[in-house]
């Protein structure tokens, strides 16, 4: 089929049209993942070449401030530069433990004040119950009215499947 330039005179009102449009489709689909990929290559490459001058120009300036008096606060060392600051920044200890384990612990040993209790709806189960009625209202299943639950019903979707 010819190639249609013109959108406003084009009518897609045969089974013939209808292909050439999916077909269409499915050629800009194709070239958008084929330009992706390619791009996603050539970001990959640049980020790691600017990573690898970034870590090399952090680590010629924490040599340099290695060397020149620094600032000292209580979580801080620094060196102020006209384009900016070098700092050593004290870092938090990091706990690593796992929560069942600790849980259990805690448990046994007096610490429930320091155990969580999370209430929450079942959704999924409740949802299974409830029905809706008339302009979107719902009901469970005693046909008593939820008034803490909004229904709105999107619009049919148009698609496309292969």
């Amino acid at each position: 089929m010819e190639e249609y330039r013109d959108d406003s005179y084009f009518v897609c009102d045969d089974d013939q049209k209808a292909e050439w449009c999916l077909q269409q489709i499915e050629k800009a689909e194709a070239e958008r993942e084929k330009w992706k990929a390619f791009y996603a290559e050539r970001m990959e490459r640049v980020n790691a070449q600017c990573d690898e001058k970034v870590g090399v120009m952090k680590s010629y300036l924490a040599l340099y401030f290695a060397t020149v008096p620094h600032k000292k606060t209580k979580t801080e060392e620094s060196y102020r530069l006209p384009s900016g600051k070098l700092a050593m920044k004290t870092q938090a200890p990091k706990y690593e433990y796992n929560a069942a384990d600790l849980l259990e612990y805690l448990k046994k040993n007096g610490g429930e004040q320091f155990v969580k209790v999370t209430e929450s709806p079942d959704w999924a189960a409740y949802k299974k119950t409830l029905s809706i009625v008339g302009e979107g209202v719902v009901a469970d299943a005693d046909g008593q009215i939820v008034p803490c639950i909004t229904v709105t019903q999107p619009e049919p979707e148009f698609k496309i499947t292969k």
